[in-house]
Parts: structure tokens; C-alpha cells; sequence
């Protein structure tokens, strides 16, 4: 029981951490849109020394999705739909599969840059085990 109220603080404190982190890399109008993955990749890098057993993927993908439909949801609140509304109809989408598209392509990236960036450095325990000899 003890484990699974540690995996579930650790799970929410780098879900926190990985949001305010590409919210604050998002907010930085100089780096191109892709830059969240390289800070992403950076926070992957630490997570094994700090001992969590997390599903890394499901983690990413949860805060990316979460963070760019959410950041997405806020600008078309605060230019009242105008640049969204355009874009939906020059793809010829609703405005609703926009924001999940963007929201899922968010996780995807988001995902896979965390998981790059624990396996880069993840060094798995060896099977102990009877080793059978050859014939």
C-alpha cells in the first residue's frame, strides 16, 4: 500500500513539474514550437536517479495533451475564436477535433521525449536466475 501512495505522489509531482515546465518553455516567444521536447528530455534524463517506477509514456502523453489543449482552449477564449476558427476551416475540421488533434500531437510529442530521455539513461536490473549451462 505503502508503494502505491509513493508511485501516485511521485506520478502527480512530475506531472506538475513536466506542465509547469512546458508552460514556461511554451511562453518564451523566441524558441520554436518544438522546444518543449528538448526541456521534456532533460527532465526524462533525471528521473531514474530519483528511484520512481512511473509509466513515463502515460505521464507525458496526460501532460502534453492537457497543456496544449488547454493553452489552445485559452488563446482561442482570448481571441475569441478568430485564428482558430480560420484554421479549423482552411482544414476543414470542427473547431472541437482541432483541439484534440493539437491536444494529441502535444501528448504524443510530450510522451515520447519523456520516454527518450529515461531509456537514454536507464540501466535495468540483471535477471537473477539458474543459469543453465550450454550442451
Amino acid at each position: 500500500m505503502r508503494s502505491k501512495t509513493n508511485n501516485l505522489r511521485a506520478s502527480v509531482a512530475t506531472g506538475i513539474g513536466l506542465a509547469f515546465l512546458i508552460i514556461l518553455v511554451k511562453q518564451l516567444a523566441m524558441l520554436p514550437w518544438w522546444s518543449f521536447t528538448v526541456v521534456v528530455f532533460a527532465f526524462g534524463l533525471a528521473l531514474p536517479y530519483r528511484r520512481w517506477n512511473l509509466s513515463v509514456f502515460g505521464i507525458g502523453f496526460l501532460v502534453g495533451f492537457v497543456v496544449w489543449a488547454g493553452t489552445n482552449t485559452l488563446y482561442s477564449v482570448l481571441s475569441q475564436a478568430a485564428l482558430f476558427d480560420k484554421v479549423a476551416s482552411v482544414m476543414g475540421l470542427q473547431k472541437i477535433v482541432l483541439l484534440l488533434a493539437s491536444g494529441f500531437i502535444g501528448g504524443l510529442l510530450t510522451g515520447l521525449s519523456f520516454l527518450a530521455g529515461k531509456t537514454a539513461v536507464y540501466q535495468p536490473k540483471p535477471e537473477v536466475g539458474i543459469v543453465v549451462p550450454a550442451k
